[in-house]
């Protein structure tokens, strides 16, 4: 949900008793070409430690999408990648 399930949100539905969190919508040709709006939709605070948090991909091109996996992968902070 674009703009609502940031970090801060996350932390808060994890508070309640969420069981998973996912992240924005990330564009994975956004990532795949460093754009500098796509690292704050990344982002983790550390009371997401070890929780099940999900990244969101999002595109059309196979091959960005595939890279897209690998970098989100590279990062070691998700719990899975949708």
């Amino acid at each position: 949900m674009a703009e609502i399930t940031d970090a801060a949100y996350r932390v808060l539905a994890f508070e309640q008793g969420a069981d998973a969190c996912w992240t924005e919508m990330v564009s994975a040709a956004g990532l795949v070409h460093d754009s500098p709006n796509t690292p704050p939709l990344l982002e983790t605070l550390p009371e997401e430690n070890g929780k099940p948090v999900i990244v969101q991909l999002y595109g059309s091109n196979p091959s960005e999408m595939a890279e897209a996996v690998r970098k989100v992968s590279d990062l070691g902070r998700f719990y899975a990648i949708d």
